[in-house]
Order: C-alpha cells, then sequence, then structure tokens
C-alpha cells in the first residue's frame, strides 16, 4: 500500500507539514488550504531529563522511520479514528518527552482536496515513563511490536 506524502518531501497534492500545528489557524500551503486543529493543546510536556534528547529523536524518527510513525498514529493515537492510511499527507514526530510523544499529521480528502492539520499525543509503551535514551529506544521497539513492524532501533 502507498503512502501519500509520506516517504518524504512535498506530497503530490503539494502540501506540506507546516513546523507545527497551532489551535485555529488556518494555512494555505501550495494550492490548498490546511485548517489547523488542536486534539491535545497541553499533551503533557514539561520539563524532564528527556527533552535533551528528543531533537536526536525527532530527527531519526522523521528521517528513517516515518511509515512506523503512520502506524503508532493509526493503532496507537489516542485522540483519532483515522484507519485509512491512504488520507496520510504527511506526518512528522514534532515531540518526545517523558510520558510520549507529540505527532503532527496532515490528513487530506482525496474527494474534495480539504486538508486539516492535527496534533496527537501518544503514550509510551505500557504507560510507562521514560527517563533516559536506553527507555525511549526499548518503547519505541515494544510500540513497533504492538504495531506489527520491526522493533530494530
Amino acid at each position: 500500500m502507498a503512502f501519500v506524502g509520506v516517504a518524504g518531501g512535498l506530497s503530490s497534492r503539494g502540501v506540506a507539514l507546516p513546523s507545527r500545528c497551532s489551535n485555529g489557524r488556518q494555512v494555505r500551503t501550495g494550492r490548498v488550504a490546511v485548517q489547523m486543529v488542536s486534539i491535545n493543546p497541553d499533551a503533557g510536556y514539561n520539563s524532564d531529563p528527556v527533552l535533551s534528547w528528543a531533537p536526536t529523536v525527532q530527527e531519526f524518527m522523521n528521517k528513517d522511520h516515518k511509515h512506523d510513525l503512520v502506524q503508532y498514529f493509526i493503532q496507537l493515537g489516542t485522540s483519532n479514528n483515522v484507519k485509512d492510511p491512504e488520507i496520510i499527507n504527511d506526518i512528522a514526530l514534532t515531540g518526545v518527552d517523558k510520558n510520549g510523544l507529540q505527532i503532527d499529521v496532515v490528513l487530506c480528502e482525496e474527494a474534495d482536496g480539504r486538508c486539516v492539520c492535527l496534533q496527537d499525543f501518544i503514550p509510551w509503551a505500557d504507560s510507562r515513563m521514560c527517563k533516559t535514551i536506553d527507555d525511549i529506544c526499548g518503547s519505541l521497539s515494544k510500540m513497533s511490536r504492538q504495531c506489527g513492524l520491526s522493533s530494530e532501533f
């Protein structure tokens, strides 16, 4: 199954993921207007030791594991009922903390070209709290196994 715009770069629809979804903001990117919607605006982000590793984890997952992010969103997401990966135009890991992952997703309907940017918070596997980079890698591996993916990180 092909993932529209997930393999990297801009999609054929010309909609790129904004740097971050934000509450109640509409933007026009390329040919399509994108309505920004924050599902979980406070998503549990507060000061913790994991934040120092967040940029590295985000870059790694966004570069090498977009397919994993799609499956995390579909199978483990807390605030969506999206089951069809074809409507996912772009996806990015935008936050990592001791409680879980913040994922921003652009969903587009093929029929009318309308798109919406959603933020979803995905807690770590087994509702654990991560304190080290080893905890993060272990949780990502477990989450991948739960989604039927390779668990090597």
